[in-house]
C-alpha cells in the first residue's frame, strides 16, 4: 500500500521485522502494529509507528521520524515518555522502546515528556499536556492541538536556536505571547517558554512579543503584532497588514517570500506583496522579495538586501554609513547622504565596477546603477574594483582581484586571493591579506601592509610606513622595491626586538624576523635602515609596537 508521500508497509498482531528490501519507493512509513517489532528505515526520511509492544525503531540515515498519534492511551492522563539522547521509550505504546537514529516524535493523545537529543529535532505533543524538551540543537517544538481549557504545554528548547510553532492551530484568535511578563493566551493558552528564541504564529491575527534574546518571529496569515525586543531581531509579518517593531537592537524585516514585489517607505509604510499595509518602526534592515522592490531608508546605518529583480535602494536622507545589496537583477543602489557601501558578496560570479565611470558588469553587478556610493565589496570571485575621486573603502574579499582606489584617501584590503591594490594619488592604505599580493601606494603618504603571502610593496612618491607583523607566522617573504632612506618608514609588530636582524645581501638588505618571515628591501643598505644609538639599541626608519 503507498500515499502521495510514502510507501506504506504494515505488519500484523504477530513480531514482526520490516525493512525496505526489496521494495520500491523512496520513503516508507513502516506500521508495526502489536507485537515486539524491528522496524528498519534507509536512505531517506522515513516515518515509524510501532504500536504496542516493545519496539526496536532504527530510523537509519535521513531525518526520521516516530509516531505515537494513534496510541490506545486517551487524553486525559499521563502519556508517554519519550528520551532520543537515551534512545528509549516508556509508557504506554511507547513502553520498552528502543529507537535509534530517529530525530523526529510524534506524541500521543495524553500528557507526554519527549526529550531530543544533541541534533536538530522536531517534536510535536498532539494534545494533552505535554512538556517538550529540545536538547543541544536547533529544534522546532509543536505544543499541539487546544481541546480543552486545561490543556497547557512546557516548551524548553535547550541549547541552540529553538523555535516554538503553532503553523498546524486552527484557533480563530492566533496566538498572543509576551514572554516578558509570561502571557500566553488564545492558541498557545497555558503554555510557557523556556530558553524560546523564534516563534512562529498562525494563519490568523498573532500577537507576539519577546524579551531580550536575538529573537525570529514569523506571523504567517493574519495582521499581526511582532515586537523583537532588545536583541538583533528578525520580523516576518507574511500575508496580512502587520506590524513590525523591532523595538532595540538592530533589527530586520523580511519579505523573502512574498509573492509579488514590495515597497518600503522612509523604514515604515509597505505597499505590495506580503508588505501591503504594513507599518514597520524600529526596523534597521530589509530583506526583500525575489521580484522588482523599492526600499527606502529615513535614518542611519541602514542595510537592504534586494535579492532578485529590479530593485531600487535607496539609503536616503540618513547621513550615516548604509550597505546595499541589490542581488541579482539591474538594480539602482542610491547611498544617499554618509559614506555607503554596495556589497556583492553574494554574487555568482567575479563583478567590475568603476565608479568614476559610472559602469558595472559581471555577476550580481550586471546592469547596475550605482549614485552615492563610496565603498565597494566585492564577490567571492576575481573581482576588479575601481573607485572615483573622492574618499573610497574597497574589500576584495576572495579571489584574485585589481583593486584601484584612485583619487582620495582611500583604504583598500585584497582580502584571500593573489590581489593587486593600487592607492592613487591621495594619502592610501593598503592590506594585502591572504595571498601573494602586489601592492603599490602611488603618490601620497600611504601604509601598506602585504600580510600573507610573498609580497610585493611599492611605496611610490610621498613618505610611506610598511607595515609587518614580526610575531605573525603566516606572514611571508616580502620586497619593498621603493624604499627611500629619511622619507620612507617601517613599523614593525615584534614582541622581540632583538630577533630582528638586519644585513646586507645582493641587490638591498634583507629584514630577517625569528619567525621565518623576512623582507627583501631593493637597493637599499643595512646602514641606511639601522644604527645604535645608545643602550637601548634605537634603529633609524623603524618603529616597534
Amino acid at each position: 500500500m503507498s500515499s502521495p508521500l510514502f510507501t506504506v508497509v504494515m505488519g500484523d498482531t504477530l513480531p514482526n521485522r520490516l525493512d525496505r528490501e526489496g521494495l520500491g519507493g523512496e520513503r516508507f512509513f513502516f506500521i508495526g502494529l502489536a507485537g515486539d517489532d524491528t522496524l528498519l528505515g534507509g536512505m531517506e526520511d522515513d516515518l515509524f509507528a510501532g504500536g504496542a509492544g516493545a519496539d526496536e525503531i532504527n530510523g537509519g540515515d535521513g531525518s526520521d521520524w516516530v509516531t505515537y498519534e494513534s496510541a490506545s492511551t486517551r487524553f486525559p492522563g499521563p502519556g508517554i515518555t519519550i528520551d532520543l539522547a537515551a534512545g528509549a521509550g516508556t509508557g504506554g505504546a511507547a513502553e520498552g522502546d528502543v529507537l535509534i537514529s530517529i530525530e523526529n516524535v510524534i506524541g500521543s493523545r495524553s500528557d507526554d515528556l519527549i526529550i531530543g537529543d544533541d541534533g536538530n529535532n522536531i517534536l510535536k505533543g498532539h494534545t494533552g499536556n505535554d512538556t517538550l524538551r529540545g536538547g543541544k540543537g536547533d529544534d522546532m517544538l509543536f505544543g499541539g492541538v487546544l481541546l480543552s481549557v486545561t490543556d497547557s504545554d512546557i516548551l524548553d528548547g535547550g541549547d541552540g536556536f529553538d523555535w516554538a510553532n503553532y503553523r498546524e492551530s486552527t484557533h480563530q484568535y492566533g496566538v498572543s505571547i509576551n514572554t516578558r511578563n509570561d502571557h500566553y493566551a488564545n492558541a498557545a493558552r497555558g503554555d510557557f517558554f523556556i530558553s524560546i528564541e523564534g516563534v512562529i504564529g498562525t494563519q490568523a491575527t498573532d500577537g507576539i512579543i519577546m524579551g531580550d534574546e536575538d529573537n525570529r518571529i514569523h506571523g504567517l496569515g493574519g495582521d499581526d503584532f511582532l515586537d523583537g525586543g532588545r536583541g538583533d531581531d528578525t520580523l516576518m509579518g507574511g500575508e496580512g497588514r502587520d506590524q513590525l517593531y523591532g523595538n532595540e537592537g538592530r533589527d530586520t524585516a523580511v519579505y523573502r517570500f512574498s509573492d509579488a514585489g514590495i515597497s518600503i517607505q522612509k523604514l515604515t509604510y509597505g505597499r505590495g506583496g506580503d508588505a501591503e499595509g504594513d507599518v514597520l518602526s524600529a526596523v534597521e534592515e530589509i530583506v526583500g522579495s525575489q521580484f522588482d522592490d523599492t526600499i527606502e531608508g529615513a535614518y542611519p546605518d541602514v542595510r537592504f538586501f534586494g535579492l532578485d529583480g529590479d530593485d531600487w535602494l535607496s539609503g536616503g536622507i540618513g547621513n550615516g554609513s548604509d550597505t546595499l545589496i541589490g542581488g541579482a537583477g539591474a538594480d539602482t543602489l542610491d547611498g544617499g547622504e554618509g559614506r555607503d557601501r554596495a556589497s556583492y558578496d553574494g554574487s555568482d560570479a567575479g563583478v567590475t565596477i568603476d565608479l568614476e565611470a559610472g559602469t558595472a558588469n559581471g555577476g550580481h553587478a550586471t546592469g547596475d546603477v550605482l549614485i552615492s556610493i563610496e565603498e565597494l565589496r566585492g564577490s567571492l570571485l576575481n573581482d576588479g574594483l575601481f573607485g572615483d575621486g573622492g574618499r573610497n573603502s574597497l574589500w576584495g574579499l576572495r579571489g584574485d582581484d585589481m583593486l584601484d582606489g584612485r583619487g582620495g584617501q582611500d583604504v583598500i584590503h585584497g582580502g584571500n586571493g593573489n590581489d593587486t591594490l593600487r592607492g592613487g594619488s591621495g594619502d592610501d592604505a593598503l592590506f594585502g591579506g591572504g595571498g601573494n599580493d602586489a601592492l603599490r601606494g602611488n603618490a601620497g603618504d600611504d601604509t601598506l601592509s602585504g600580510g600573507a603571502g610573498d609580497d610585493t610593496i611599492t611605496g611610490g612618491d610621498g613618505d610611506d610606513m610598511f607595515v609587518f607583523n614580526a610575531d605573525d607566522t603566516q606572514n611571508g617573504h616580502d620586497t619593498v622595491t621603493s624604499f627611500v632612506a629619511g622619507e620612507d618608514h617601517f613599523l614593525v609588530y615584534s614582541s622581540d626586538q632583538a630577533q630582528v636582524v638586519v644585513s646586507d645581501v645582493t641587490g638591498g638588505a634583507l629584514i630577517a624576523f625569528d619567525t621565518e618571515m623576512s623582507v627583501f628591501v631593493a637597493g637599499a643598505m643595512a646602514a641606511e635602515l639601522t644604527h645604535a644609538s645608545g643602550p637601548g639599541g634605537e634603529w633609524d626608519h623603524f618603529t616597534f609596537l
